[in-house]
């Protein structure tokens, strides 16, 4: 049972993780697009 308790937090980590990147990389990419609009005008 601790095995089992050990890996759900683990992978309750790695999701966290993973869901800050995909925020990171979702305001890197709003970043650009209003970079690449400023440069259209």
């Amino acid at each position: 049972m601790y095995v089992a308790r050990a890996k759900i937090t683990e992978l309750e980590g790695n999701v966290y993780e993973l869901t800050r990147k995909v925020e990171d990389m979702h305001a890197a990419k709003e970043h650009v697009e209003v970079e690449l609009a400023e440069v259209k005008a």
